[in-house]
């Protein structure tokens, strides 16, 4: 199935490593084929802030909470300025539960799209809400068209609901461009 005994322990190794959270990628090639392009990793952190939301609030004691968000900002990627959007969507039960919603990058050389699925905790001793999630990749133009590959993101938000989010994001991409 995986090919040669080589590739099985490989393969082996890194669910392994991935098990424990201890695998951290900077850039791997692959094995898959002569022409395709290396698996790149990248992280880079930004603030995004409000720039419109409807939120509304229901339940015994008004203690759930959706709605959305537009969040915009600044950021640097791999060297270059570039702005981010989350067009974000939450359903919370005292201020945890589920964000989605779609994250754009837009760089000089194209814009990445992905769809946000991740989680907010907020603990109301430390009066911080913080964020981890998946960004699966949706495609992306110019240098980012036949993107493939995967992200991740962390975060925090001490201001209520609606205030700016700090956020760090991890891709793995392999990219081909248009």
């Amino acid at each position: 199935m995986f090919g040669s005994k080589m590739m099985r322990a490989a393969v082996a190794t890194t669910i392994g490593l991935l098990a424990m959270g201890t695998l951290a990628l900077t850039s791997v090639t692959s094995s898959a084929g002569a022409n395709q392009a290396p698996m790149v990793h990248s992280s880079f952190s930004m603030t995004l802030t409000s720039q419109g939301k409807q939120l509304r609030t229901t339940g015994p004691g008004l203690n759930s909470t959706y709605g959305w968000n537009q969040l915009t900002g600044p950021t640097t990627i791999d060297g270059q300025a570039s702005s981010a959007e989350w067009l974000a969507t939450v359903n919370y039960v005292n201020g945890s539960g589920a964000c989605q919603g779609f994250l754009t990058l837009t760089t000089p050389t194209g814009v990445l799209s992905m769809r946000v699925d991740g989680q907010a905790r907020y603990s109301s001793t430390a009066g911080i809400t913080t964020f981890t999630g998946q960004l699966p990749i949706i495609g992306g133009t110019g240098s980012y068209a036949n993107s493939s590959g995967w992200a991740t993101f962390t975060g925090n938000r001490t201001t209520a609901l609606g205030g700016a989010v700090n956020i760090t994001v991890s891709t793995w991409l392999r990219t081909t461009g248009s």
